[in-house]
């Protein structure tokens, strides 16, 4: 989301190479913050041997068609669980739908300039981030997930109607408030 109201402007104002350099400059200081503070990111002995010890298990697991169906059954929901999990799979396709496809709408169909689309973008992830939290919160209120899904789900199917109904003249509140509802709808279902 910051990256989305930084870099626009940066590129336009110096060119894509002040993008390419910006993001390399912010992936080293991560890696220098790594290097700083590597007890942050240090594995303890007892999660190293369970690692080893669950490869271990692998390498004489059965071959064939036995180890494909023990594969699947270990990623198989519980049937409780099922609906539910079909709901975030369809939630996870239209946050992608819309991280994908939005920005050349909004440029191509509306005829947004790139900033405007860009911070469009960028008001949705972080409404997202923001929004986790909220959501999560919710639903330890609410003690009902699959109800608040269903409201999370019927707000994202509300959001992308307004989406597609907006106009390159429509207000820019309208279009944050679209941004926002769309951003929390389908980027907070994890």
């Amino acid at each position: 989301a910051i990256a989305g109201r930084i870099l626009p402007p940066l590129i336009l104002a110096w060119g894509w190479w002040s993008g390419v350099f910006t993001i390399s400059a912010v992936l080293a200081g991560g890696a220098l913050l790594t290097l700083l503070f590597p007890r942050l990111f240090r594995i303890s002995d007892s999660e190293r041997t369970a690692g080893v010890a669950a490869r271990a298990a692998q390498s004489v697991a059965p071959k064939g068609p036995v180890r494909a169906g023990r594969l699947l059954s270990a990623y198989q929901l519980p049937p409780g669980m099922r609906v539910l999990g079909l709901a975030a799979v369809c939630l996870a396709v239209s946050h992608t739908a819309l991280t994908s496809f939005a920005y050349f709408y909004l440029l191509e169909g509306l005829g947004f300039s790139p900033l405007a689309a860009g911070a469009f973008l960028s008001n949705t992830m972080l409404a997202a981030a923001l929004g986790r939290p909220f959501v999560g919160w919710l639903v330890d209120v609410s003690g009902s997930p699959v109800r608040v899904l269903a409201c999370i789900a019927l707000l994202a199917a509300a959001s992308y109607g307004a989406l597609i109904s907006l106009t390159g003249a429509s207000p820019a509140w309208l279009l944050v408030l679209v941004a926002i509802s769309a951003g929390v709808s389908s980027g907070t279902w994890t």
